[in-house]
């Protein structure tokens, strides 16, 4: 199956998992010949972002459009259908709706395939999925937990996210006594920020050298500032906007959220052989094998994560072995090209048991 033309729709317009996952979707169905119209939020990132990527994965640019719409528009057309929603949606092979609150919003205006895509799993939402035509999950969990819901097992599947672009090498380390730890997010109070600061106070007082950062931004910097005055080591670089660079500085990564559907920094960060340690979320279970390629670790558990950084600190040998178990698995299983089979596979059986 070739030629579909795909509405690619969200209303969520910051950085983050959900936008992520958009633009890996687009690029997914490109990649198969698809034709894409993207739905987004005029503030959206999205655009800048999918243009870069594009043009230097070679892809057809010809193959995408992208309709942007206003705060005002959008609530105008839950009231009333618009023209532009309805001339949007008239063209249209299926839709792909990364918000399950959306469904109904689409369904007001077409009656074509709704694939939805779940990100977070939240209760609250399983009502909608109801009406999707698929549903394409993160994580394990929350496509058992949609089927439990009651919703058919053939219309939940297991989608996890995908890296862009894989790094055509790994990070070669210059020699040095001081190991560099990294976090990165947004500064919110589910990212566990507040483990990972205690877990480098614990280590500090039973008197490790090393140096630390953390990327990112968000409403809890000043607290966690004030939280990690007694730690000169540690570094806030602020927003970063090339995650490359960052884990070129780094020796080992940390994940210490407590809620994480997914976890694309944890993909990256292994993809470009760096040791990762990451809290016991639902997203993470998925892709790390404890201690094969990386380390998973209870919830809000700063002694068990000093431990660990602490055992990498001290090992190189273990550290290299962690970081291309990771790099190789990513390369296995989370590129693009594994995304693009995915779609493929289930879109093809879908169409296929609808068009007799």
């Amino acid at each position: 199956m070739k030629g579909k033309h795909y509405l690619i729709f969200s209303s969520d317009s910051k950085p983050g998992g959900i936008s992520s996952m958009l633009k890996a979707h687009v690029i997914a169905l490109m990649n198969d010949n698809n034709r894409i119209t993207i739905l987004i939020p005029e503030q959206s990132n999205i655009p800048k972002e999918l243009n870069i990527f594009i043009k230097k994965l070679g892809i057809n640019d010809d193959l995408l459009a992208i309709i942007t719409f206003s705060k005002f528009i959008f609530y105008l057309s839950k009231i009333i259908n618009t023209r532009l929603f309805k001339n949007i949606f008239a063209d249209v092979d299926g839709c792909f709706v990364h918000n399950a609150r959306l469904i109904k919003f689409v369904k007001s205006y077409t009656n074509k395939p709704i694939f939805a895509v779940n990100h977070t799993g939240k209760t609250s939402q399983k009502i909608f999925y109801k009406e999707a035509d698929l549903i394409f999950s993160v994580n394990k969990k929350i496509t058992n937990e949609l089927i439990d819901f009651g919703i058919d097992e053939s219309k939940c599947i297991y989608c996890p996210n995908a890296l862009l672009e894989f790094p055509e090498e790994a990070i070669k380390k210059q020699s040095s006594k001081e190991i560099v730890i990294g976090a990165l997010g947004r500064m919110v109070e589910k990212k566990g920020f507040e483990d990972f600061i205690k877990a480098l106070t614990i280590m500090k007082e039973k008197g490790y050298s090393f140096r630390a950062v953390i990327a990112g931004d968000g409403v809890l910097l000043n607290q966690l500032k004030d939280l990690a005055t007694g730690l000169p080591e540690l570094e806030f670089t602020g927003w970063i906007t090339n995650k490359n660079e960052f884990f070129k500085k780094i020796d080992i990564f940390c994940q210490p959220s407590l809620f994480e559907p997914f976890g694309l920094t944890i993909i990256e960060a292994m993809a470009m052989a760096i040791p990762v340690i990451s809290t016991d979320c639902d997203g993470p279970r998925d892709i790390i094998v404890s201690e094969k390629n990386g380390f998973v670790i209870p919830i809000r558990n700063s002694v068990f994560m000093s431990q660990v950084i602490i055992k990498l600190i001290g090992n190189s040998l273990l550290r290299n072995k962690i970081g291309e178990e990771g790099r190789k698995l990513i390369f296995k299983k989370y590129r693009i090209n594994n995304l693009s089979l995915l779609l493929k596979i289930n879109l093809e059986k879908y169409y296929s048991e609808h068009s007799r």
